[in-house]
């Protein structure tokens, strides 16, 4: 497992941020517009081949910027923000996601309040994936002005969502070794697979046939019975079932109404009921092993999906057995 490096900064003026931006891979000058001091930060998580990176601008801010050469690239901001070589924008964005040509120069004026995601990974790794997923590789496609923009609210939000989760979880001091993994493989596959979606939803789709579908989900579901402990990517279960993406989104919604990361999910969480209820019958319950023991290395998000699922959290399945 490759280690995941980070690398933070908070700085009392966007000009300072600037400067540190530009020594690192991400080229960028930054100018703030209005008047008053301002605090600026960035959050980078860096793996040997993908950079995941947050920003925040307090102030009116002109924004210069290159995408990093060698690496596909995209940006998903926050906060109102306009594109100097994109005249009609979509009005809304916290819907919008760019993809941005390596080497090309950007110029963006954002309002006060400001923050964003910058992500990038390496050509071989999206071209992979994109081959995996059975979706357009974005390698192959060249914009005349080096950025394109995507307005998908439904694939955005997820996206988004998850990057939250990303940061909040790197934070976390008791990070477990599986926990570690399971943070690489978030930058490695799982985030770039979201990017290949969101990026390929305008793209026409034929509908798989229904008995196409049903190969797949059978595939898929012995995939997951073989490897219950795992949170496996929708990468990995494209492989093992060896169809795309779309197709295995639908075969899982036609049968379970939900994704085929929603019932994976659903399943790893069953089992921990069930081994915290065997536990509770000992009179020795340890929460966090039982947790990490199926895939799950962040508490606090591993709770709240507990809760969802089931009612309670995960403490008073334990207490509720023990006072029978």
């Amino acid at each position: 497992m490759a280690p995941v490096d980070t690398i933070t900064g908070q700085y009392g003026s966007i000009a300072e941020l600037s400067h540190e931006l530009s020594s690192l891979a991400w080229p960028a000058d930054f100018r703030q517009l209005d008047c008053g001091t301002g605090q600026a930060g960035f959050e980078a998580l860096m793996t040997d081949d993908a950079i995941v990176q947050g920003i925040f601008l307090e102030r009116r801010t002109q924004q210069f910027f290159c995408a990093p050469e060698g690496l596909q690239s995209y940006g998903l901001p926050s906060g109102r923000v306009a594109f100097t070589s994109v005249p009609k924008q979509p009005a809304k964005p916290n819907d919008l996601l760019l993809r941005m040509e390596a080497g090309s120069g950007v110029e963006a004026i954002s309002e006060p309040g400001f923050s964003a995601f910058t992500l990038s990974f390496g050509k071989h790794r999206i071209s992979e994936l994109a081959e995996n997923l059975g979706l357009p590789d974005p390698g192959g496609t060249k914009d005349s002005r080096g950025l394109e923009l995507f307005n998908d609210p439904i694939l955005l939000s997820p996206l988004r969502a998850t990057l939250c989760q990303l940061f909040e979880s790197r934070r976390d001091e008791k990070l477990s070794y599986a926990g570690k993994s399971a943070l690489h493989e978030t930058i490695k596959s799982e985030i770039p697979a979201m990017l290949l979606v969101a990026t390929s939803a305008s793209q026409p789709k034929n509908r798989p046939s229904l008995r196409n579908r049903e190969r797949v989900l059978k595939r898929a579901l012995e995939f997951i019975k073989e490897h219950p402990q795992e949170a496996l990517s929708v990468e990995r279960l494209c492989v093992a079932s060896a169809s795309s993406m779309s197709t295995l989104e639908r075969a899982f919604l036609d049968r379970y109404s939900m994704s085929p990361k929603r019932y994976t999910l659903v399943k790893r969480l069953h089992h921990v009921h069930k081994a915290l209820l065997r536990q509770a019958e000992t009179g020795k319950v340890a929460i966090y092993e039982v947790a990490n023991d199926w895939g799950f290395w962040h508490m606090g998000k591993f709770a709240a999906d507990y809760k969802k699922l089931f009612g309670y959290l995960p403490s008073q399945t334990a207490k509720s057995e023990q006072k029978k």
